[in-house]
């Protein structure tokens, strides 16, 4: 399966601040074929955001046949860039996991999978999965009365 990977940048307004949140996409893609439609994943990441790893993971999934979105947490006190995975990198990252809000945390889940839905390829089915911090944010968005209807988390920590 081909992929094809851009990213989209989308408005925010949680807690009363407007900002923009960084949202990448790995598409799979079928020559001949440029209106195949396929499921979404929303895939929410470690502390570090959106990483190599975390890339690779969102390639191998979309190339099974599904749309992934991957949003950039911190884009309250950051830019989309990844944190390193190093002490500075760790520190700041469990320390804006929990200075950020559960509001800010939840219109990110609401402006990821509300892309994903305008897109003209998405079926409408959505499944969350991520790993860490990612895994809890996985579930909050499963727990939605929207969909996300399917949920894999890889463990999420905190999620009581």
């Amino acid at each position: 399966m081909l992929i094809k990977e851009s990213y989209v940048d989308v408005a925010t307004s949680a807690n009363g601040k407007d900002g923009s949140m960084r949202i990448y996409v790995f598409h799979p893609s079928i020559p001949g074929y440029p209106n195949a439609k396929f499921p979404g994943v929303c895939l929410f990441s470690e502390i570090y955001q959106v990483t190599g790893p975390v890339t690779r993971f969102a390639r191998q999934i979309a190339g099974q046949g599904y749309i992934v979105t991957a949003p950039s947490s911190y884009h309250d006190f950051t830019g989309p860039e990844a944190l390193a995975y190093d002490v500075p990198g760790t520190d700041k990252g469990n320390a804006w996991k929990v200075e950020k809000t559960l509001e800010s945390y939840d219109e990110d889940s609401r402006r990821t999978v509300d892309h994903l839905l305008t897109l003209p390829t998405c079926t409408g089915l959505i499944g969350s999965t991520g790993m860490c911090l990612g895994g809890h944010l996985a579930v909050r968005a499963a727990v939605r009365p929207l969909p996300p209807s399917s949920r894999m988390s890889s463990v999420p920590t905190r999620t009581r």
